[in-house]
């Protein structure tokens, strides 16, 4: 049966046609991805209302695999490559209360979305955005759907091909490792109701400091995700229970210590963007007011990926990076990487060739630098 959850996203007789979706895909020779996006880089809220109203229509006429196209034509095409990500959630959580088990929730994003990564580079962001938010869905329902097992044990299962991996030395290799120990950290908010601290403890339960320190970033990213009105239902947690109050992280952060500060503090600046509505010289100045000088950087580079909400417009960007007050670098190495996760459209090179010829080889080599951020306490 189609959850309360999913019918609280959708309006009455979508959840009919989202249940068939599962099951029954739209005709492989469709291509939701061809027309012009009709949300593209219009004003925040009024986006996330166009993409929700058009997921919604999509469910209803063509089901789940029309849906999940359309999500990769709009991280393929919206300035914003993440306006997609939430949107998976509940169709990850329906996936798998309706298969009842990881491995064939597991199975139904391959089916939906193999074609879609036809042609596309390996870990371009149209197919890791669907990939992470619906993997991010499905451990939500799995965390919340079992709440009679001892979360340890979910927890190994959930990651069971990485959570005895010792830290790979390769920084690249450790950020493709730690894709389930971050999706862990949203699962448990879910679960948990949106409790923060409680979250935070759980991922204390996980064998290495390494592991731990991904899944604190995915439960404070969740928190963050909070302060976003625009997002609404799409962050809720489990049940209608009461919440915890959304505190921003400029005012979290400054009291967590111990092995959660690197985490909070690496999220504030994109906090702040959110919360001051797109305001980078703001959110640049809530990072360099950390206490610690080396959160700083971190929290730039981070903020920084923002910047590629900008299109093609090098220029402004560069113009922000300098504006963060010693910090220019690392701002140009978040933007640089957030400019990469759409390598199809060949910006990289170019903006490298824009930025300062002392931060050119930084510029070229910001994937890296950006993994080598890991969040081991």
């Amino acid at each position: 049966m189609i959850s309360a959850r999913i019918k609280s996203l959708i309006p009455t007789g979508l959840a009919l046609a989202l249940l068939a979706g599962l099951f029954f895909a739209a005709s492989p020779t469709q291509d939701y991805g061809a027309a012009a996006n009709p949300c593209a880089n219009r004003e925040t809220s009024a986006r996330y209302d166009c993409y929700r109203t058009r997921f919604e229509e999509l469910l209803r006429a063509d089901g789940l695999e029309a849906a999940v196209g359309f999500a990769l034509a709009a991280a393929r095409e919206d300035a914003d490559p993440t306006v997609a990500h939430n949107f998976l959630h509940p169709i990850g959580q329906e996936a798998y209360r309706a298969t009842g088990n990881l491995e064939g929730a597991r199975e139904h994003l391959d089916r939906y979305y193999a074609r879609y990564r036809s042609g596309l580079p390996p870990g371009t962001l149209e197919t890791d955005i669907v990939l992470e938010g619906y993997h991010h869905g499905v451990l939500q329902a799995y965390l919340a759907e079992r709440g009679d097992v001892p979360r340890l044990g979910l927890m190994a299962e959930a990651c069971a091909s990485v959570i005895d991996l010792e830290r790979p030395a390769d920084p690249i290799a450790r950020k493709s490792s730690s894709r389930c120990f971050h999706a862990l950290g949203h699962a448990l908010m879910y679960a948990n109701q949106n409790h923060l601290w409680r979250s935070l403890a759980d991922c204390d339960l996980l064998p290495r400091p390494w592991t731990r320190g991904y899944c604190y970033y995915g439960a404070v990213m969740e928190h963050h995700y909070r302060s976003n009105p625009a997002l609404g239902a799409y962050v809720a947690p489990h049940t209608a229970a009461p919440t915890p109050p959304v505190q921003p992280l400029r005012e979290l952060c400054p009291k967590v210590a111990g092995p959660y500060r690197t985490a909070c503090h690496r999220l504030v600046g994109r906090d702040e963007l959110v919360r001051n509505r797109g305001d980078f010289a703001a959110a640049f100045a809530a990072c360099r007011e950390l206490g610690a000088a080396a959160d700083h950087g971190p929290c730039i580079t981070e903020t920084a990926f923002g910047l590629v909400t900008l299109g093609d417009d090098f220029n402004t960007m560069l113009a922000e990076c300098r504006q963060t007050g010693g910090y220019e670098r690392e701002c140009i190495i978040g933007t640089a990487v957030g400019i990469n996760s759409k390598p199809e459209l060949g910006q990289l090179e170019r903006f490298c060739a824009a930025v300062p010829e002392e931060f050119r080889r930084d510029c070229k080599t910001a994937d890296a630098s950006y993994a080598a951020l890991d969040f081991t306490p």
